[in-house]
């Protein structure tokens, strides 16, 4: 008998579906590498995105120029593991069986840091959650190799592409690699150039 395994899933939201909650869609889709399927929706969808949002996730190798703001559904909610409410703006009811969260993020502005310098900020609150997140999603233990083999990264992330994928500042051996979960990041190479 062949055992199957769900792909979680989750539904990052805030007021707008321009900022926040694209922000942490953008990073777990990096983060996961499909292991996770990712939905991201606003209370009030704006009309466009946050363009100090996207540069953020750029300065990372993450694109997400094709995305646009879309409103909560009783489809997407239905079908989800896990709804993460970012800030205090949006509200959403819980649905039987879906664990809800909020998640009370930085908000810079309050002290009086703005433009790039506070999406920064506010991106790096949501990717270290994002990261424990994933963590909890899958099992801890990291991507998944080609044959859905998890990767418990005790002997070094197997992961390898002809050149490195993603334009991050981290461009070295090691902490790039974090954000596929592997444990011994020290020992692992992800780019080749």
């Amino acid at each position: 008998m062949t055992k199957t395994t769900k792909t979680p899933s989750v539904l990052f939201v805030c007021s707008k579906n321009g900022g926040k909650s694209q922000l942490a869609a953008g990073l777990m889709n990096q983060l996961a590498d499909g292991a996770v399927t990712v939905h991201s929706a606003g209370t009030k969808p704006g009309r466009s995105l946050n363009p100090q949002a996207v540069e953020s996730l750029a300065e990372l190798g993450i694109d997400i120029t094709g995305e646009h703001p879309k409103p909560v559904t009783g489809e997407v909610l239905n079908t989800v593991d896990v709804v993460i409410v970012l800030g205090t703006e949006a509200k959403v009811e819980p649905h039987e069986g879906t664990r809800l969260e909020v998640w009370d993020t930085d908000e810079p502005s309050t002290r009086g840091i703005e433009g790039m310098e506070r999406i920064r900020l506010v991106r790096d609150d949501i990717k270290a959650r994002v990261q424990k997140l994933h963590a909890e999603l899958t099992g801890g233990l990291g991507h998944a190799r080609p044959g859905g083999i998890p990767d418990t990264g005790r002997g070094g992330c197997t992961a390898r592409r002809p050149r490195c994928a993603v334009q991050h500042p981290d461009h070295r051996v090691g902490r790039a690699l974090l954000r596929h979960g592997c444990q011994e990041p020290a020992r692992v190479t992800y780019c080749t150039d």
